[in-house]
């Protein structure tokens, strides 16, 4: 099974999503992808302070955060750690474009 299966497997199981991604233009891919497979993406955020701000807002939390590691102001991982003292169920998933 390949990486766009396990990743739309994941996802499958939960419909609404939060996207949190400084380039526009992986923002809008991330969100064609997931409407063609009946998912929602309730919101975007271009960096971590950003993102920390619109989940609190957020009356209905997102099911899973797709999140980039290197964004502004925060990384990724400093990013979701803030998140999940705010609410420990959200799954998150990081995405990275850097060699590992």
């Amino acid at each position: 099974m390949g990486i766009k299966n396990l990743f739309l497997k994941e996802v499958n199981r939960m419909k609404k999503i939060f996207i949190v991604e400084d380039d526009y233009h992986l923002q809008n891919l991330y969100k064609i992808l997931l409407s063609q497979h009946n998912y929602n993406v309730i919101g975007t955020a271009n960096n971590g302070d950003q993102a920390i701000l619109t989940f609190k807002t957020f009356i209905e939390k997102p099911s899973v955060i797709i999140m980039d590691y290197r964004i502004p102001k925060k990384n990724g991982i400093k990013t979701m750690k803030e998140i999940l003292e705010i609410d420990h169920k959200v799954k998150v998933i990081i995405i990275t474009g850097d060699k590992l």
